[in-house]
């Protein structure tokens, strides 16, 4: 969808890297310090096997929306259950069909979340007892709505999308996710003035899990080039969330911004201490001590990361930059040719590393590597 007719339905919503090869190093762009706090929210597949390979690493729903419908089951089916009885068999098995098919969309089988959820608003409908519009503001009609929506923008059904996360927002207007759902959507569509809005209006009328939609109106605030504003967000979030991890990475990142490199590094360091399972926080925290030259303490946190998180292709890059530069030239090739099996072609560091892993055969760095012994451009 255009920009533009995305602009229309906001307006409706209201009145309702550069890199330096030498010979036996790769220099890493600054740049990479400057990550978003959260994947890619959403994902058009290709056709290509390395696009497929991409899509799987990609493929991201926002926790706050995940934990919601994963757990408290019980308190957010508490009144429907007790004002509807004739459904009460039926909630625990929708709930978990709800959730099942958020899996289905993280696999990319967004057709089959797509049934699921229809399905279960067919079996709502029939035994409803409000308004259709009233439905939108109570569980479980509003999380099937919701992942029904993501499952058709996965899907790039993008108008059945924006149709029902306006609905969620009109008729459950304190409800978090929907806004997390349609901010995170414009701003993955570049409309960062869109997401800030979305973004202020859920912070106004939500009163829980706020902390995604303040992170949101900070790296929309960045991407439009207001620094001031958004180092105001990160000052006030602080305030509101001490000692939070995310809150933390995001401080780092405009201090990088400022090229406080000291500060920033400080800053994922406490994030890292704070939350050692966020794959941003830990490649940050990795960069700051592989420039300082802590090799041996970078492998241990590139390798918890890796382990924890292992379709990440930025984590691998990374790595290969650090075993390079600890003269491990075979953990190094490993690591970029992972990188390079999960990425596509417009990737801004494919050709840097296709070229570097080509330059490594024909030096012969690895010949003492048996398994390498028959790769073109290496002696025998």
């Amino acid at each position: 969808m255009k920009i533009k007719n995305i602009v229309c339905i906001w307006i409706f919503l209201i009145l309702t890297s550069c890199e330096t090869i030498t010979n036996n190093e790769v220099i890493l762009d600054s740049e990479l310090l400057n990550l978003p706090n959260y994947q890619t929210f959403f994902y058009y597949p290709e056709t290509t096997t390395k696009e497929q390979r991409l899509s799987a690493s990609k493929k991201y729903i926002p926790n706050e929306v995940v934990d919601y419908l994963n757990s408290n089951k019980e308190s957010s089916f508490l009144d429907i259950v007790s004002n509807n009885p004739t459904l009460s068999k039926t909630i625990p098995s929708t709930i978990d069909v709800i959730a099942s098919s958020l899996a289905d969309i993280k696999r990319g089988d967004y057709q089959k979340a797509i049934e699921k959820n229809k399905n279960i608003l067919n079996i709502l409908e029939r035994q409803r007892t409000k308004t259709l519009e009233e439905d939108y503001s109570v569980s479980p009609f509003r999380e099937a709505m919701l992942v029904l929506s993501l499952a058709y923008m996965q899907a790039g059904e993008e108008k059945q999308t924006l149709l029902i996360l306006e609905k969620l927002i009109i008729n459950s207007n304190n409800w978090t996710p929907a806004y997390i759902a349609l901010g995170e959507y414009y701003f993955s569509k570049k409309a960062y003035k869109l997401a800030y809005d979305v973004a202020v209006k859920g912070i106004d009328k939500c009163a829980n899990d706020l902390l995604h939609l303040y992170i949101l109106q900070l790296k929309s605030e960045r991407e439009m080039g207001n620094l001031i504003s958004a180092k105001q967000i990160v000052n006030r979030l602080n305030t509101l969330f001490p000692k939070d991890s995310n809150v933390l990475l995001w401080q780092g990142i405009i201090y990088q911004d400022d090229k406080d490199y000291l500060s920033a590094c400080t800053s994922f360091k406490k994030a890292f201490e704070e939350n050692r399972n966020n794959p941003y926080i830990s490649h940050n925290h990795a960069y700051c001590l592989i420039q300082s030259g802590q090799y041996d303490e970078a492998s241990d946190v590139l390798m918890i990361a890796l382990t924890n998180f292992p379709s990440i292709p930025f984590l691998y890059y990374l790595n290969g930059f650090l075993e390079n530069k600890r003269k491990n030239y075979l953990s190094a090739y490993k690591s970029w040719e992972t990188y390079l099996s999960m990425i596509g072609e417009n990737d801004p560091n494919f050709r840097i590393v296709n070229f570097k892993l080509t330059q490594m055969e024909n030096e012969n760095l690895l010949d003492s590597y048996p398994e390498f012994s028959g790769l073109p451009g290496t002696s025998n």
